[in-house]
């Protein structure tokens, strides 16, 4: 159980902050970078569940917008587990939070439920016959925007793989940077389910202006 009695700690203002290791590390350190856009992408999700959720209490009724609703729901606090399983260095929990937080890492089954809900939506979408812009509707784009901070929460991830290491003490469970990729793969397929039927944003080559 966590308990929060203030907010404000005065410990980050020289520029560091620490891991769930207790580990001292810089706040431009690539590793709280990667943290940082975790934590944006769950507040992209958490605004798309909030939307998702007004639009089914206004009687929407986009075919399967209440799967979106419910993966998304599952996906906030999965994310939080994935910004905790990185913020703990592989070998690290010498703490009672990194100790709590080691026991819960990310694994084969978190990426096989992601896969599960990916083939899932898709074998209810028409195949795209061009590239898919953002846009049909307010969910849907935010869904577009948390597909593209996932993206780059990975990549900030892989960096500190490269620095650090997969699999290895003081490294990045390799599973992590997995989990991100396909969460990406779903954030793209919550965003076409959402989109009501033939409001799908194609792109299309425009000649050039005359």
């Amino acid at each position: 159980m966590v308990h929060l009695t203030r907010i404000y700690t005065r410990l980050g203002d020289a520029g560091t902050t620490r891991l769930a290791d207790g580990a001292a590390v810089a706040k431009t350190d690539p590793r709280i970078r990667a943290e940082g856009a975790i934590n944006e992408a769950c507040a992209h999700l958490g605004l798309a569940h909030e939307l998702a959720g007004a639009a089914l209490a206004r009687g929407d009724e986009t075919p399967g917008l209440d799967d979106v609703a419910r993966i998304l729901g599952r996906l906030l606090p999965e994310f939080f587990d994935v910004g905790g399983d990185f913020a703990t260095p592989l070998g690290g929990g010498d703490g009672p939070a990194g100790r709590a937080l080691a026991r819960r890492r990310i694994g084969r089954e978190w990426v096989d439920r992601l896969e599960a809900d990916c083939d899932g939506l898709n074998s209810r979408l028409l195949p795209l016959d061009s590239f898919l812009l953002p846009g049909g509707g307010i969910l849907a784009a935010e869904l577009h925007v948390a597909t593209a901070v996932i993206r780059r929460a990975e990549r900030t991830v892989w960096a500190v793989a490269d620095r650090d290491g997969l699999a290895r003490a003081g490294g990045v469970n390799p599973w992590v940077p997995r989990y991100l990729n396909r969460a990406s793969d779903l954030g793209f397929l919550l965003a076409r389910t959402a989109t009501a039927p033939g409001k799908e944003v194609l792109w299309r080559a425009e000649p050039p202006a005359a």
